[in-house]
C-alpha cells in the first residue's frame, strides 16, 4: 500500500469524533471515580470550599486524617481516568474493524488523545474540554446536588454520549458521508 493511498484512509471525520468519545469517556470515568469515597467527597467540598481534591492548602487547615485519606482516595481519582483511556482505543479499534474502516484511524486517536491529555497534565492547562463544556456534563445531577446521583447521573449522561458516539448508525452515516460523496459524485 503507498503512502498515498493510506493517506486517502485517513478519515479526519473518525478521528475528530473519536475523540470526543474519547473525552467523554474519560469524564465518565472521573464521575465514577468519585463515587468510591463519595460521602467523604461530598463533606470535604462543603467544609472546605476554597481547596481542590487533589492538593493540600498551604494553611494547613486541612487535618493530617483528611489528607491521608484524601490521598489515598487520590489513587482512585487517577487510575480509573487512566483505565478509561485504555478503554477507550479497544472501543475505537473495534468499531473500525465493525464498520469496515481503516485502522490506522484509531491508532491515530489515541495518540492524539494520550498527547492532550498529557499536555494538560503536564502544563496544567486550565482550558481543557471540561471547563468549556463543563456546565453540560453536570447538568443532569443538578437534580441531585450533593449527593450520590449526582456522582451517578452525570457519570452516566457522560458515559452515554461516549458510547453514543462510538456506535451510533447516524454517526457513521456522517462519517462516511464524505467518503461516499467522493465516491458517487452528483452529476
Amino acid at each position: 500500500m503507498t503512502l498515498s493511498q493510506v493517506i486517502s484512509k485517513i478519515n479526519w471525520r473518525l478521528i475528530l469524533i473519536h475523540l470526543v468519545a474519547y473525552w467523554f469517556l474519560y469524564e465518565a470515568a472521573v464521575f465514577f471515580s468519585f463515587l468510591y469515597d463519595d460521602h467523604f467527597f461530598f463533606s470535604f467540598i462543603k467544609l472546605h470550599p476554597g481547596t481542590t481534591w487533589l492538593t493540600k492548602t498551604g494553611n494547613n487547615e486541612i487535618s493530617n486524617d483528611d489528607y491521608i485519606r484524601l490521598a489515598n482516595d487520590s489513587r482512585y481519582l487517577l487510575e480509573l481516568p487512566a483505565i478509561s483511556l485504555l478503554v477507550a482505543p479497544i472501543l475505537s479499534t473495534a468499531t473500525c474493524f465493525l464498520r469496515r474502516w481503516f485502522w490506522l484511524n484509531a491508532l491515530i486517536t489515541f495518540i492524539l488523545a494520550i498527547s492532550l491529555f498529557i499536555l494538560w497534565k503536564q502544563f496544567k492547562i486550565e482550558l481543557t474540554p471540561s471547563t468549556i463544556l463543563g456546565f453540560i456534563l453536570n447538568k443532569p445531577g443538578y437534580l441531585f446536588k450533593d449527593t450520590f446521583w449526582f456522582l451517578i447521573a452525570n457519570g452516566s449522561f457522560s458515559l452515554l454520549i461516549a458510547l453514543y458516539l462510538f456506535f451510533s448508525k447516524s454517526i457513521a452515516r456522517f462519517i462516511t458521508m464524505f467518503k461516499l460523496a467522493v465516491l458517487y459524485p452528483s452529476r
